[in-house]
Formats: structure tokens, C-alpha cells, sequence
């Protein structure tokens, strides 16, 4: 009586996953789930008023912000990155400039 009992009590442990190690397997929900709570967090506390804007701008104004940034500062680098393969066409294959009539 003593043996059954003692091989009952020494079986498997308790398993409470399909995964041997933790972070294994698919996260993706978990990850779309913080990432939609932390932005309704966000919107909520601006919006709401329990946070002041001086200290979290709201996610309107943030990214007010980041497309006037980049209606001022992407077509400076276009002309840039546009003025650098005009200066690199001049070059001809030995690396010596070109003349101004094109002879390459």
C-alpha cells in the first residue's frame, strides 16, 4: 500500500503550459494588445485632462508636430540627395570631371 502510495505522489509535475520555456511561442496578441493599450492609455490621460501638456502632449498634437517636421525637412533632403547624383553623373569612369560639353 506504501509503494502505490509513494509513486502517485512522486509523478509528473503539474504542467501548466504547452511551452517548455517561458517566451516561448506566439506573443503577437500579447504585443498588439500593449501597444493599443498603452495608445488608448495615452489618448485618454491627454484628453481627459489628467495630465497636463506641458509634461504629455497629446498624440494629436505629437504628430502634428512630427508631419510638419517632415514637410520641412524631407524635401531639404531630397534636393540634397538630388544635388549629390547630379555632382556624381559630372564623373566620368576614370574618375576625372567631365568637360562641360558631357564627353565621358
Amino acid at each position: 500500500m506504501s509503494d502505490a502510495s509513494t509513486t502517485s505522489n512522486k509523478s509528473a509535475p503539474l504542467k501548466t503550459s504547452a511551452f517548455k520555456i517561458p517566451g516561448e511561442g506566439p506573443s503577437a496578441l500579447i504585443s498588439i494588445a500593449t501597444v493599443t493599450a498603452i495608445l488608448v492609455l495615452w489618448f485618454a490621460s491627454t484628453n481627459l485632462g489628467w495630465i497636463k501638456p506641458l509634461f504629455l502632449p497629446s498624440p494629436q498634437a505629437t504628430f502634428q508636430q512630427f508631419y510638419e517636421y517632415l514637410s520641412e525637412y524631407v524635401p531639404c533632403f531630397y534636393s540634397i540627395f538630388l544635388g549629390l547624383l547630379d555632382c556624381h553623373s559630372s564623373w566620368n569612369r576614370d574618375g576625372h570631371v567631365a568637360d562641360m560639353e558631357g564627353d565621358f
